[in-house]
């Protein structure tokens, strides 16, 4: 329930029953040129622009970060979505 107009940069550590939520509040209230970094699980309908995957822990791949721009009004998301 964070505001974040004024943010430069959001970083997420949520649920992927989450992602989709948070995707709508960030597209209406982040600044054109902020910045947002997803640990362990990407955003549904966002295209990354980079991605960072690090060793496994336990068998489980948990060192993971999405890095996405907030894409343009309108614009084209992951094909599926």
């Amino acid at each position: 329930k964070a505001k974040v107009s004024q943010s430069d940069g959001v970083v997420l550590f949520l649920v992927p029953s989450m992602m989709r939520a948070i995707e709508l509040k960030l597209e209406k209230e982040l600044d054109d040129d902020a910045k947002v970094y997803a640990s362990r699980f990407p955003l549904d309908t966002w295209k990354e622009e980079h991605y960072e995957s690090g060793a496994p822990t336990g068998g489980y791949n948990i060192n993971q970060l999405w890095v996405y721009s907030k894409p343009p009004a309108n614009s084209t998301k992951k094909q599926g979505s």
